[in-house]
């Protein structure tokens, strides 16, 4: 008798070699889907954005890791579908069906398809009154490129005749409609093989030991909540997942928001919103660039087009293509205690694992923190403080300071932790054969309000200032706090 899932098992069409997972088996429908030329376009997306200014070896792409969660996400199936507990559970066998495995593994292989240069730092912002819209978000990108067509075919053609899918359930997953698709929560959130990829993966190319997660312990821990539409984790698999955890707060911490990264996103945001605000070139007309160009021609494509634009956007695209990023100022932390004067104290409900998004659930009354929100939210009100800023220094030190020599690293609105999923998370007993809430579990010190304090601790303020100001380091800028603030 045929085995439903030996479509798992299937190595048919040979194998792939990459980094971390190794030589990974292929079966037709895969060899088909990557090789169609809108997933092929992934090898010139870059992972990690402007990390590579740092961390030389950080060059990997979208590609690289699109296979790789791909990979761990059919591990994770074939350990589901033979698991005794799974086996033996109506519902989960219910969940564990071929067509719902095939839809999930295609949106594993998928979920980037729509991602463009930075668009991690760009999408869903508005940067000038001109384009309030701003960047489309990568996700919602990805169902016009599955409907596209080349030589003929569209991937939403591949899904529908090799996959046997519906195409509308795999961007459902993409885009994380669990309204219209619950079983998506099986490869997102708090516990994904996204993030399982993805650290791991970054930490390798960036040559740093941040990263070190037992993954074939926790994917063993695996059981199936299908009360929940998601993965659970049994006890046995609790020290891989803290190191999980963990491992997000390490990479955050100390690479993707190490401050010349940052500081390099806000180069890069400045340069959009002058550009913009100058009108050298339609806001349909430079996302276009973003949208059809990979990490290597973007910055040339907009330098060949906007040779006549200001002194002050010339020099930060200039700074930005030889790689030099603008120095630390002033550097303002946040705790959960009182306003000092190196640091901001955050509210209880505000960027924690109360507020999904920082100062909007619920709302606060400290006015610091709404100020910060409303420099984050208005880029005009951001970029007229930092002309004010610029004017402070030059009256302070006597020298000529320019308005664009001196911009605002402001921390982005996301939590780095998926805290209500979490809420949701539940671990497997053995003993009782029941489901026990994760939040408020013995067996871990993982829990939301420790968690918030290390992504507390993680945020920073940064004002920084053209290079050839460098030397104003020196002195002692305390109190452009209070100007910030005012």
């Amino acid at each position: 008798m045929t085995d439903p899932f030996d479509f798992l098992f299937d190595r048919s069409q040979g194998h792939i070699r990459i980094p971390i997972w190794g030589h990974i088996p292929l079966d037709r429908k895969v060899r088909k889907l990557i090789g169609h030329p809108h997933f092929f376009r992934l090898r010139g997306i870059k992972q990690l954005s402007f990390v590579e200014y740092v961390f030389p070896g950080a060059t990997h792409s979208r590609f690289e890791h699109s296979l790789g969660v791909w990979y761990l996400t059919t591990v994770i199936f074939q350990n589901l579908v033979k698991n005794p507990v799974n086996q033996n559970s109506d519902a989960a066998r219910a969940c564990l069906i071929p067509e719902n495995i095939r839809t999930l593994q295609a949106a594993a292989l998928l979920h980037d398809l729509g991602h463009y240069p930075h668009a991690h730092l760009l999408e869903s912002q508005s940067f000038s009154p001109s384009d309030p819209e701003g960047f489309l978000h990568h996700q919602v990108l990805a169902r016009d490129i599955m409907k596209e067509k080349t030589d003929g075919e569209s991937i939403e053609d591949i899904l529908t005749n090799e996959w046997q899918v519906n195409p509308e359930r795999v961007f459902a997953i993409i885009t994380g409609d669990k309204s219209a698709e619950p079983l998506g929560k099986i490869v997102s959130g708090i516990l994904d093989p996204d993030k399982m990829d993805y650290l791991i993966r970054d930490a390798h190319h960036c040559a740093v030991p941040y990263a070190s997660v037992d993954i074939w312990r926790l994917i063993e821990s695996f059981v199936l909540d299908s009360e929940r539409n998601r993965l659970s984790v049994s006890p046995k698999g609790i020290a891989s997942f803290e190191s999980l955890m963990f491992s997000k707060y390490m990479m955050t911490r100390h690479i993707y928001w190490h401050h010349t990264v940052k500081t390099m996103g806000t180069m890069l945001k400045r340069l959009i919103q002058d550009l913009l605000d100058e009108g050298s070139l339609k806001p349909g007309d430079l996302k276009q660039i973003f949208y059809e160009s990979n990490d290597e021609q973007v910055l040339s494509s907009i330098q060949q087009l906007t040779s006549g634009s200001s002194a002050g956007f010339l020099t930060l695209l200039d700074q930005i293509i030889k790689r030099r990023p603008y120095k630390k100022l002033l550097t303002i932390g946040f705790s959960r205690g009182t306003h000092e004067a190196d640091q901001i104290a955050v509210p209880d409900g505000v960027m924690d694992h109360r507020s999904e998004r920082f100062g909007k659930v619920p709302a606060t009354d400290d006015p610091v923190i709404r100020r910060l929100n409303n420099l984050n939210l208005d880029p005009v009100a951001r970029k007229e403080m930092e002309a004010h800023l610029a004017r402070v220094i030059m009256k302070r030190t006597g020298l000529q300071v320019e308005p664009f020599e001196v911009l605002l690293d402001l921390p982005g609105f996301h939590t780095i932790f998926e805290y209500r999923d979490l809420d949701e998370l539940r671990i497997w007993n053995p003993q009782t054969g029941v489901f026990d809430p994760f939040v408020g579990t013995p067996l871990t010190v993982f829990q939301p309000d420790w968690i918030s304090r290390l992504e507390t601790s993680a945020r920073q303020i940064q004002i920084l200032v053209h290079p050839r100001l460098a030397g104003l380091r020196n002195q002692n800028w305390s109190f452009l706090r209070e100007e910030l603030f005012r």
